[in-house]
């Protein structure tokens, strides 16, 4: 679980209402810190994720401007404009030394979440 992990910067796929949720239904979010109460920034999930087979999501960082985008996806093809936009200084938040991974929790349901194909990339 995401929930006090920290320092840390998080891009969240909510598919259960909740206490926390900003708005109502299934959304998309940048949180920080653990802090599942206050997102950074958020917007409606841009289809049902639980009603596709699979969701496609492309997490871009530019250290040059400090931006965060999100793109969500039915297919393989990545969306022109981001779902999500985030101005973030990674290092100066999180430190040099940084961790990557994945959390998964369903709330009161059964979700099956597999990650499928995964890349990462360092520009210098």
């Amino acid at each position: 679980m995401y929930d006090s992990v920290t320092p840390s910067i998080g891009v969240e796929m909510d598919t259960f209402v909740g206490g926390n949720d900003p708005g109502a239904g299934q959304h998309v979010a940048v949180l920080s810190n653990g802090d599942v109460a206050n997102h950074i920034t958020w917007d409606p999930a841009p289809f049902e994720f639980t009603a596709v087979p699979e969701t496609h999501v492309w997490i871009d960082y530019d250290g040059n401007t400090n931006t965060l985008t999100a793109y969500f996806a039915m297919t393989d093809t990545k969306p022109a404009e981001p779902q999500l936009t985030a101005t973030l200084d990674i290092p100066g938040d999180v430190g040099s030394q940084v961790y990557l991974g994945f959390t998964g929790s369903t709330g009161q349901f059964f979700a099956r979440q597999r990650i499928t194909d995964f890349s990462f990339r360092v520009w210098d």
